[in-house]
């Protein structure tokens, strides 16, 4: 049992469709709308552990006309395992992250 969560926007990477991973953003792409994404909750100890998925923060964003991570206004929801081809901190260094606006 899960859910089908859409809208999310991808910042500070891109995402391949052929191989379903994160990839480096192009030249002068901030943001990338993520596909459709299915989510299920999992106890942590049935939690099956791959060392290159990324654990990407979700941050729930007040003002739509604002693109971009400001300090002032995300909120923190929860982080996804998405799956990467680059450790981590690859992803890490580089302030990746996914955004939800409402109304979207």
């Amino acid at each position: 049992m899960g859910v089908y969560v859409h809208g999310l926007y991808l910042e500070g990477a891109s995402w391949s469709k052929k191989e379903a991973h994160l990839i480096e953003a192009a030249r002068g792409e901030l943001i990338k709308l993520l596909p459709c994404m299915f989510i299920t909750g999992v106890l942590q100890q049935q939690k099956k552990r791959d060392p290159l998925a990324y654990e990407c923060p979700v941050y729930f964003r007040f003002d739509h006309r604002k693109r971009g991570l400001t300090a002032a206004q995300p909120n923190y929801m929860f982080s996804p395992e998405i799956k990467s081809i680059h450790p981590p901190t690859h992803w890490i260094l580089r302030g990746v992250a996914l955004l939800c606006y409402p109304g979207d």
